[in-house]
């Protein structure tokens, strides 16, 4: 049976329409090593290398969940505090440095999309309102860390895979704080339900 695949604009990668489950078990990959480097390339800015990566993975997802279940960690959220002064911090009549703060921030822009939301709610500042805004849309836009590009293909492998063990890590990460990569776990376990 010939597997499909199309292009998803906002990561870069191609995802099957296919399950494992009814494809079968895939042929197995020989050399660890291949799976290995494979994780690695998920990473790549050239989405033909992370393409061929997560085909490799998904065609040997005995040998590639154990790699991707070692790997593969829910991000781990930030500090409320922190996260609070920095918010402060947007304000130029709080802080010196309003763009350190927006820096900061930067970094660990999709893992506080939820925190944004509740300062843009309590209507601050014009000049801390527009970075708060800033940071939520390129939240929202493609993805610029490469640690991060790698664990959201890595959610579009499992569910490629679609497997039981491949279900239970993506309802890690859909369990997990909530952030982009939650949400596209969560999108992952109802498209594989409703393949079912």
């Amino acid at each position: 049976m010939q597997t499909r695949w199309r292009v998803n604009s906002r990561l870069g990668l191609w995802r099957t329409h296919s399950s494992a489950a009814v494809l079968g078990e895939r042929k197995t990959v020989a050399y660890a090593t291949t799976l290995t480097s494979a994780w690695n390339d998920l990473a790549s800015p050239d989405a033909g290398v992370a393409f061929r990566a997560a085909r490799a993975l998904i065609e040997a997802p005995a040998q590639a969940l154990p790699i991707l279940s070692k790997h593969l960690r829910p991000p781990q959220p930030m500090n409320t505090k922190q996260i609070e002064r920095l918010l402060a911090n947007l304000d130029s009549k709080v802080s010196a440095d309003p763009e350190k703060a927006m820096q900061e921030l930067e970094r660990s822009r999709d893992l506080i999309e939820g925190a944004l939301l509740r300062f843009l709610a309590q209507n601050p500042p014009a000049g801390a309102r527009a970075r708060a805004e800033l940071l939520l849309t390129r939240a929202a836009g493609p993805v610029a860390d490469a640690d991060r590009l790698r664990q959201l293909r890595a959610v579009e492998v499992l569910e490629s895979i679609g497997n039981t063990d491949a279900k239970q890590l993506l309802r890690k990460f859909a369990d997990s704080a909530p952030d982009r990569l939650s949400r596209e776990a969560v999108a992952s376990l109802r498209r594989l339900e409703n393949r079912q």
